[in-house]
């Protein structure tokens, strides 16, 4: 279904959430790898709908994404 997706222009998955644990960060970030996508995250925040997740560091902090990720964001923008 990836490939398909690919297909369809998808660019990139996201990686890095409070809801996921470090096994599915790895498993995302493998699906990612080996299909050329960008690998983003969130932290889910949405203000008060959402009591217990901060805004950029998840559930308890949980959540860390790497400087990485923006550089490869600004990359995949840039060259279109």
């Amino acid at each position: 279904m990836v490939g398909d997706l690919c297909d369809s222009g998808l660019k990139g998955i996201e990686v890095y959430h409070s809801d996921h644990s470090p096994a599915e960060m790895d498993f995302y970030l493998h699906v990612a790898r080996n299909f050329g996508l960008a690998a983003t995250g969130g932290s889910d925040f949405h203000g008060g709908t959402k009591p217990g997740i901060a805004l950029a560091t998840g559930i308890r902090g949980n959540l860390k994404l790497p400087y990485s990720i923006l550089e490869e964001l600004r990359h995949i923008t840039e060259s279109g």
